[in-house]
């Protein structure tokens, strides 16, 4: 983190059924980081607008001060928002079935961006889980990497080498 705030981010595709799933998420690690003032930004589709805000109005009782942003989805203002964040939320927020067939992609970007990924135990993210921190209690990762910051930024440099050697645009290409 670079200031006194802990700048978290989800980005990506939620229909309202995985909403309580990414809120169970969120609620976890709110309520275990008491230490630290967090803000969270969700980066989805417009239509999912009232379903976010609906559930921050649902967090925003278990901690003072915690301050919710929704972002309509777009690739400039997801490459905005992973900008403005310390740590990419990637929980699980499908069903175990469907989570299995999940792409790399919100992680490789995470890590192009130059953020520490904090990511639930599915296939393609537990591939990738030297260069960032993966887990089931996404509370302790976003523990860790406030905790650990050399740590993470060592993860996110490593991340960075395997993702120009692997999925750069050019490599996936050939």
């Amino acid at each position: 983190p670079r200031a006194d705030v802990v700048r978290l981010c989800w980005f990506g595709t939620v229909v309202a059924r995985c909403i309580p799933l990414l809120e169970g998420a969120l609620a976890s690690i709110v309520s275990e980081l008491q230490s630290s003032s967090i803000s969270i930004e969700v980066v989805t589709a417009p239509t999912q607008r009232a379903g976010i805000e609906a559930m921050f109005s649902r967090l925003g009782p278990l901690r003072a001060g915690l301050h919710c942003q929704f972002t309509a989805w777009s690739l400039a203002a997801t490459w905005q928002a992973l900008d403005r964040c310390d740590i990419v939320l990637l929980p699980r927020v499908f069903e175990a079935d469907i989570a299995a067939a999940k792409s790399h992609n919100r992680m490789v970007e995470a890590i192009r961006a130059g953020r520490i990924a904090v990511a639930a135990p599915i296939p393609a993210y537990e591939e990738l889980s030297d260069c960032t921190w993966v887990g089931e209690d996404l509370a302790a990762g976003v523990h860790w990497a406030i905790s650990q910051p050399e740590d993470a930024l060592a993860r996110i440099r490593r991340g960075q080498e395997v993702i120009a050697a692997r999925f750069a645009p050019e490599v996936i290409a050939k």
